[in-house]
């Protein structure tokens, strides 16, 4: 295989990957309430490969969130206080994508003071996001299309410099 053939492999490759590049999203949560009167409300934010939160503001008005628990991530994401006495765990209709969206919950429970409560059927919530919210800009197939071009101009001017020689 000639230097220049090499040359269209690599950057092929490259436009390959470049133009499929994925995102941290944040997702947001939206309308998530309890039978006992408690709301969940904020957002967190997904690690490109959707296993665990790069960061997360919850709010609980029965208790202070502090940690987050990503164990079921992409399916199900949990939220604790300090001492794990208290829990929000937030199951999701399909698990979360780089895509964003909006995603039912299909069930939350919230566990403090030793009980147990619910969404109530009419206030199960969602979550949604817009894809590529948090990360860095994915590259324009123009931009990639240009590098290309420029690449087969320089390897087609040096071809015969890059000849070999038997």
């Amino acid at each position: 295989m000639t230097i220049g053939k090499r040359v269209l492999c690599l950057l092929a490759s490259l436009a390959a990957f470049s133009t499929g590049a994925l995102a941290d999203v944040t997702w947001t949560l939206n309308n998530v309430s309890f039978t006992d009167g408690t709301v969940a409300t904020g957002s967190f934010t997904t690690n490109v490969a959707l296993t665990g939160l790069d960061s997360y503001s919850v709010v609980v008005n029965k208790f202070t969130v502090s940690q987050a628990i990503t164990t079921a991530l992409p399916g199900e994401v949990g939220f604790a206080n300090s001492g794990f006495s208290n829990y929000l765990d937030i199951a999701f209709a399909s698990p979360l994508t780089n895509a964003g969206g909006v995603i039912p919950i299909v069930s939350s429970s919230i566990t403090y003071g030793g009980n147990t409560y619910f969404t109530g059927d009419a206030g199960q919530g969602t979550i949604s996001a817009e894809a590529n919210v948090n990360g860095a800009p994915v590259p324009e197939p123009t931009s990639v299309l240009l590098l290309g071009t420029v690449a087969s101009l320089v390897v087609f001017a040096l071809r015969k410099t890059l000849r070999p020689t038997s």
